[in-house]
């Protein structure tokens, strides 16, 4: 089995400090992901669904008021290693 893909193609990119947002992550062997990851992680709970296909997979990521401001990595881990990883901007 392949390490997990992100597309980028329906990407949010940019979120607010306060957002929570519920995600349709789309690409390739995402039914092996275990969790969703961001870095830098201060004030930012993410939490992955269940698999429900090996092309989508739901995350919710929840940007607390205290987050600093600025550019995060967003991935998946799995056991054959991390996915792409996608850039989300907190704003004020």
């Amino acid at each position: 089995m392949a390490r997990p893909i992100l597309s980028e193609g329906q990407w949010p990119g940019q979120v607010f400090q306060g957002d929570s947002l519920a995600l349709t992550l789309r690409g390739y062997n995402l039914a092996q992901a275990t969790a969703v990851r961001v870095r830098p992680a201060k004030g930012i709970e993410a939490e992955l669904a269940e698999a429900s296909g090996d092309t989508e997979r739901r995350a919710t990521l929840r940007i607390s008021f205290d987050t600093n401001p600025g550019d995060k990595r967003v991935w998946l881990d799995s056991p054959e290693g991390e996915s792409n990883h996608l850039i989300l901007t907190v704003m004020m």
